[in-house]
């Protein structure tokens, strides 16, 4: 992977005059990380926040300083603060700014104590190559992490490393892991995005294959690095984890003509070491009930233990006119459920179908219809031989 770094270097320096394929973030949406202090780096167009802790005196006030104020860090990267003076800030993490600003505002004020916060991100104009969906240029704000950019361009391919390269504009490169490190769920190392980066992700040259499939629909598929001996649960957890909706008993490691159960009830995860080349499916459990046949509104409808089927026919718009509501079947895994009582009052289950029939005329509708024709013209036959 280190070889594509010299052949990266000029689409770096081309970053900032390439249009834009595609947006990323705008600049008013919310992002829920908590802004790493002494990670994110500070720029031309960030928007500070500069509190004085305790108010300001008068003297403070004539000067120009304020308890609170917003300054925007000039394009030549520098921090002008009323009443202070000026840092450069470009290229400090946050905590480094704030002691930067400290420093010179003692100068003047020799107890006060400043506090600096980011208002607002800047936006950044980065590219994304090699095996991800849709490679491009996407603008994003410099709080955002490499992963968004991923998911800007509609994630990695189904053959991609997880492991990447971001080079930054001065040369240097950045290593990209957005496997889970499990001891704290984030991804290994998930930098920010700085302005005229490049991230590079490459085929993965020791996979693991990951296949999610619900019963009855195509799989999703993806490969995943092998970067150090795993049992199984142990790589599951660098994957991600399983989640709510993973059926562990149906779900199978296959090794060749093998297939291994990754799951026994009582004894929990298989202790087996994962290999180069295996492949993992994982079968997902469904969240929704299907309801078909004569009603106003068939599709699927979230899962709901408390809902009976009676419930669900009328989340899907209630039966038609020509419903043989007594008809109704609810089937499982294609089996039809059997039950003493109404079959209105069964309670399905996830991945459960619901099937409203129509009444016997209606399904016959077109062979009443022919039946009736030919005797018309029957009689009309008879009529005109007489």
């Amino acid at each position: 992977m280190m070889g594509t770094l010299w052949s990266l270097a000029a689409m770096v320096m081309a970053v900032s005059q390439l249009p834009v394929s595609a947006p990323g973030m705008s600049g008013s949406q919310s992002l829920d990380e908590t802004l790493d202090r002494d990670e994110y780096v500070v720029g031309p167009g960030d928007l500070i926040t500069v509190v004085v802790e305790g108010g300001c005196t008068g003297l403070m006030l004539s000067t120009g300083l304020s308890p609170m104020a917003q300054y925007r860090v000039s394009n030549d990267g520098v921090l002008a603060v009323s009443g202070v003076g000026q840092v450069t800030a470009s290229g400090l993490t946050l905590n480094a700014l704030e002691a930067e600003l400290q420093a010179v505002a003692r100068r003047s004020y020799p107890r006060t104590v400043l506090r600096v916060s980011l208002a607002a991100a800047r936006t950044v104009r980065v590219r994304i190559s090699g095996t991800v969906m849709q490679p491009g240029i996407y603008e994003l704000l410099a709080i955002q992490r490499v992963s968004a950019l991923v998911d800007s361009a509609h994630g990695l391919a189904p053959h991609s490393s997880h492991l990447g390269l971001m080079l930054l504009e001065d040369g240097l490169a950045i290593e990209v892991d957005l496997m889970t490190d499990p001891e704290t769920g984030r991804f290994v190392s998930d930098p920010y995005l700085p302005n005229g980066a490049v991230v590079l992700f490459e085929p993965c040259l020791h996979p693991v294959y990951v296949v999610s499939f619900t019963p009855g629909h195509p799989g999703w598929t993806q490969a995943w690095d092998l970067t150090e001996p795993a049992n199984l649960e142990c790589f599951l957890a660098r994957t991600g984890g399983l989640g709510g909706r993973v059926d562990l008993t149906s779900s199978v490691l296959l090794r060749g003509n093998e297939r291994i159960p990754i799951w026994t009830e009582g004894l929990g995860f298989t202790e087996i070491a994962v290999q180069t080349g295996d492949t993992l499916t994982l079968q997902l459990r469904t969240e929704y009930v299907t309801v078909s046949g004569a009603v106003n509104l068939p599709g699927n409808i979230p899962f709901d233990p408390t809902l009976s089927v009676e419930e669900y026919i009328a989340l899907a718009g209630g039966p038609v006119s020509t419903a043989a509501i007594g008809g109704t079947r609810t089937l499982r895994n294609g089996e039809e459920i059997e039950s003493d009582s109404s079959p209105l009052e069964i309670y399905p289950a996830r991945g459960d179908v619901i099937e409203v029939p129509h009444s016997w005329v209606t399904r016959n509708q077109g062979w009443i219809s022919l039946a009736l024709s030919a005797v018309s013209m029957a009689v009309l036959i008879t009529t005109s031989l007489r």
